[in-house]
């Protein structure tokens, strides 16, 4: 039975247990990229109240859920949601090459992207120097495009 399902069955029943049960319920009982323990987690989190998800965030900055970070993920994510941005997901686990980012929380109104990294420790710190270059870099490529689009309006914006 999907979690959503067990949601709606037995609300108190769910709201009892905690972050490490629900993810046991869910799919395949581990967070994985594209997994269904993934999406019926992410559901569930949707129609959850928020006073759970902030016991859900809790325990996993407890240490109190297998794969805290990845949960934690999740739940930052649907915040997200929640504060009006339209957010993308990430991976649970990076890949070489790829990006890498937690989230993307888009704020349409105003055009701006927030890049978002999860972290359930404090052992790792993120360097800011990539994420600048890549910013600037695509500010270039916004600019160059501009100018091929309309020169004399992209030379005004400059």
């Amino acid at each position: 039975m999907a979690l959503l399902d067990m949601w709606k069955d037995n609300r108190d029943g769910i709201r009892e247990k905690s972050v490490h049960q629900i993810l046991a319920f869910a799919g395949e009982g581990k967070l994985t990229d594209n997994s269904r323990c993934s999406r019926e987690f992410r559901d569930l989190l949707k129609v959850a109240p928020l006073e759970m998800l902030r016991r859900y965030a809790n325990e996993a900055l407890n240490g109190d859920a297998d794969g805290p970070g990845l949960a934690l993920q999740d739940i930052v994510n649907e915040l997200g949601t929640r504060l009006g941005h339209e957010v993308a997901f990430g991976s649970y686990r990076g890949r070489r090459g790829e990006s890498g980012h937690d989230g993307l929380w888009t704020d349409l109104s105003v055009q701006h992207t927030i890049v978002v990294e999860v972290k359930s420790t404090s052992a790792y710190q993120i360097r800011l120097e990539p994420i600048v270059n890549r910013m600037n870099h695509y500010r270039g490529l916004r600019r160059s495009c501009r100018a091929r689009i309309n020169p004399s309006q992209a030379a005004r914006r400059s």
